[in-house]
């Protein structure tokens, strides 16, 4: 059978391990082994690419027979022992027993045995009856099968070998020589007297035809009287020790090879000359000043020993090189084993078919499979889903294409749950310079990218509030400049007009009603800073809902009637009974109330609709207004939120109060929600909170403020301080109206002087004084005995809970906000006026 030739027209690679190897290199590279089971050399494994690269670089005669067919492979070594036979070259790629049926029986239990995983074996001068030119021969090979294997196990079996046929046959020739010899010498003997000269004739052929035996000889041979005298060496011993034969004959052997008498193969030759037995000894020499090492085997002869030693240097050579190359690679292994079993990066090599042909601890545990489970499969086979596996297929194609990195980050479902990996892909390449597989390595970035991505969230969310902001404080600006506008034009209608009683009524009028916008501005800035640094305190008490109701009604009653809007008011049957501070539930009504106002167009329709569900009060503020953009329900109660919606029906406001009203009921344990069809189709803003547990009585809430109707009648001794002149000059203005002597200090020293020198009803003192602040005045006066009984009050910006707490710990008895209304003050001067009685 012919051997099958690769006849593709494609330019075909040569891979690197199939370089040079004379006759059987070329042939291997031309053979099309894609017909065969192996496939495509690129493909090959590793330990079957290095044993041929070993096979094809030999000049030892050498076999491999690979796989569970026993594909065989040789080198030009070993050719010179098949064209006899006329098994070359269709041996090349042929099942091992196809080959070689006749000794089959021989060799096949011995390469099964190294299959098996029992090892290498070597034989010793095998007899195998082997076919030549379609007869049968007896030759005698001696030979070693040792086992290629890797983790996997035994794949194939490489064989050193050595055709000894010519030294065995020269032996027995030998031996059968020396048998002629020792029968013609008795003949000799029998009858020297009667043919001495013939005897002698013959001795001397006999002779000179074992010479010539002993000079084809390829080993060394050599011949030794009892006293280790050489008596003969053939021209192979003589070409090994690099002598002449008149530098050895008739010299003793210890004196020819000086010290030799005392290594093993001294001991050798005294023990066969001793005990008349043969032996063998294999070992290394140094002959001719390089080290050679020599198989030799001792027989008795005569009174004397024969030696036979062969030339197995490069056999030896040959199985150290490989030997240290298994070392080394093994030694590889284990480095790289241990690095990548320790890694937590998940580590693997793809063939160029797509096929992982490593994986490492990790990536295993990750798959949820065993090596056995894993290996040689792509990953569809290993359950990635089709997109990624496609992916990673293009990937490594560009690889092998540009042969350069791929880099990238994918989400896997593995046994350590959805992660984001992080990989790259870089080609390995071969001696040719062709990729030969891709490596790659994995790293779980699923925490850097969640942080990444909290960052830019964050980053968007800063972008937002700062966005917010700027819209706020435009807004504020525009807010406080509204009622501030007409409060200035009333002001300077008055300084220019005639004293008229009617005119001046309406300015002030409506100068309050700006001044109460100011107010009610800024208590919504305050109410929340209070809930937002968490300084807010509710005041729960038993209450039913409906009386809450009409409170929030009564405050925005004005509103809708300047508005003509229509007010439908839907409250079950029902008591519902709420836990609340009803102060700040009817705060949450009335905004939800003044929002739909503001949003619903003149004459309107509006619904406050309250119900019980299960544990709940459910209730709702409807209207049939504007409408909310579906993408902005969700933005609503945002701080400082403006929603689309209001753009084209401004309103005023700073785009806090929804905001408030979520940030109350989460307080009280509820929720809110915004519901809106879209633009002009109304909005439905729908609270839930939870129902009173308790069946007590309902508590009745006591004033915080003192109660006073009308002005004071009692003059009055005050004591009026504060660093904002304008501020202290209006207030004692208004005092000294009502009827009270006023004294003005205009700083916290001036003040305590004052003080301590007169006295006082009432003391109103601003807190952020230069000098000595409202506090540090307020505790001095409190040290006065005669001013023990006089009242302290806080005039202040500052309206917190913090600085309530704080006027109080100083000796001040009240705590008003700038701008205190006329009723406040009024009420101060009433519950002076009850103190001092």
């Amino acid at each position: 059978m012919a051997i099958v030739i690769n006849a593709s027209s494609a330019p075909y690679q040569t891979p690197g391990f199939l370089s040079g190897g004379g006759v059987m290199g070329e042939l291997m590279r031309s053979y099309d082994w894609e017909r065969t089971c192996l496939g495509s050399p690129q493909n090959w494994p590793s330990t079957l690419k290095t044993s041929l690269r070993l096979l094809l670089t030999s000049n030892h005669p050498m076999i491999i027979w690979w796989g569970s067919e026993l594909i065989q492979f040789y080198n030009d070594a070993y050719l010179q022992t098949m064209d006899a036979g006329g098994r070359h070259p269709r041996a090349l790629g042929q099942p091992g027993r196809e080959c070689w049926e006749e000794i089959w029986t021989i060799i096949g239990p011995q390469i099964n045995y190294v299959m098996s995983g029992q090892g290498a074996t070597w034989h010793e001068e095998q007899l195998l009856q082997v076919t030549r030119h379609t007869e049968l021969h007896d030759e005698w090979w001696t030979y070693g099968f040792s086992p290629i294997e890797d983790d996997a196990g035994v794949h194939g079996v490489l064989v050193v070998c050595n055709n000894v046929t010519e030294q065995h046959q020269a032996r027995e020739k030998l031996q059968q020589l020396n048998r002629q010899l020792e029968e013609e010498i008795e003949h000799r003997k029998q009858a020297e007297a009667r043919l001495a000269l013939q005897h002698q004739v013959e001795l001397n052929r006999e002779q000179e035809r074992s010479h010539n035996i002993l000079r084809t000889l390829k080993d060394g041979f050599m011949l030794m009287d009892s006293h280790f005298r050489v008596l003969q060496i053939n021209a192979a011993g003589l070409m090994m020790s690099a002598m002449s034969e008149a530098d050895v004959v008739g010299r003793l052997h210890w004196d020819v090879w000086q010290g030799s008498e005392k290594l093993d193969v001294g001991d050798t030759y005294r023990y066969v000359m001793r005990e008349r037995q043969a032996s063998t000894l294999k070992g290394c020499y140094e002959l001719a000043d390089k080290k050679v090492w020599l198989d030799i085997y001792v027989y008795p002869y005569g009174d004397g020993i024969a030696v036979l030693f062969r030339d197995i240097t490069h056999q030896v050579n040959t199985e150290q090189n490989l030997a240290e190359v298994s070392f080394e690679s093994e030694q590889r292994k284990r480095f790289y084993e241990t690095f990548l079993s320790h890694t937590p990066d998940l580590a693997y090599v793809f063939d160029r078919n797509h096929k992982f042909i490593y994986a490492n601890a990790v990536l295993l545990k990750m798959w949820g499979k065993t090596w056995e489970e894993a290996i040689g499969k792509n990953c569809l086979e290993l359950g990635y889903e089709p997109w990624h596996a496609e992916m990673h297929d293009r990937e490594i194609e560009q690889v092998i294409a540009t042969k350069q990195a791929v880099r990238g980050d994918v989400p896997f479902n593995g046994t350590f749950g959805r992660r984001i990996y992080d990989y790259i892909f870089v080609p390995v390449l071969g001696p040719d310079g062709e990729v030969e597989v891709i490596a790659g390595t994995t790293r779980d970035v699923t925490e850097r990218k969640e942080h990444e991505e909290r960052l830019q969230q964050l980053a968007d969310d800063l972008a937002e509030t700062n966005r917010r902001k700027t819209e706020f404080l435009a807004t504020l600006a525009h807010e406080l400049r509204n009622p501030l506008a007409p409060i200035r034009t009333g002001l300077e209608l008055m300084r220019i007009s005639q004293p008229n009683a009617a005119s001046h009524s309406k300015a002030l009028e409506m100068m309050g009603r700006q001044l109460n916008q100011l107010v009610r501005l800024i208590d919504d800035l305050l109410e929340i800073a209070r809930i937002n640094s968490g300084k807010i305190e509710l005041k729960n008490q038993r209450v039913d809902f409906t009386s809450i109701a009409t409170t929030a009604v009564e405050a925005v009653l004005g509103q809708i009637e300047s508005a003509g809007h229509k007010l439908e008011i839907q409250i079950c049957d029902d008591t519902i009974w709420l836990d609340v501070d009803p102060d700040r539930i009817a705060q949450i009504l009335s905004n939800l109330l003044t929002n739909a106002i503001k949003y619903t167009p003149a004459r309107g329709h509006i619904i406050l609709k309250a119900q019980l569900e299960g544990d709940f009060a459910t209730i709702s503020v409807i209207d049939n207004g504007v409408g909310i953009p579906q993408d902005a329900l969700n933005q609503v109660f945002d701080m400082f939120s403006q929603v689309s919606q209001t753009k084209n029906h401004s309103q005023g406001g700073l785009g806090i109060g929804l905001s408030l009203v979520r940030s109350l009921v989460q307080m009280h344990g509820g929720t809110v929600i915004a519901q809106s069809d879209g633009e002009g189709k109304g909005s439905t803003f729908t609270l839930k909170l939870p129902l009173a547990k308790s069946l007590t009585p309902a508590t009745t809430a006591i004033p915080s403020q003192i109660p006073g109707e009308g002005f004071s009648q009692n003059a009055l001794q005050i004591l009026l301080a504060d660093d904002n002149q304008d501020a202290a000059n209006t207030l004692s203005s208004l005092l000294s109206l009502l009827g009270h002597s006023v004294a003005i200090a205009y700083d916290g020293n001036k003040a305590l002087n004052i003080a301590t020198l007169n006295y006082f009803d009432l003391i109103i003192l601003d807190l952020g004084m230069p000098g000595l602040n409202g506090y540090e005045v307020a505790a001095e006066i409190r040290k006065i005995p005669r001013l023990k009984k006089t009242m302290l009050a806080a005039l202040t910006g500052w309206g917190s809970e913090n600085h309530r707490d704080k006027t109080k710990e100083a000796g001040f008895d009240v705590h008003l906000t700038k701008p205190a209304t006329i009723i406040e003050i009024n009420q101060l001067l009433s519950a002076v006026t009850t103190n001092s009685s």
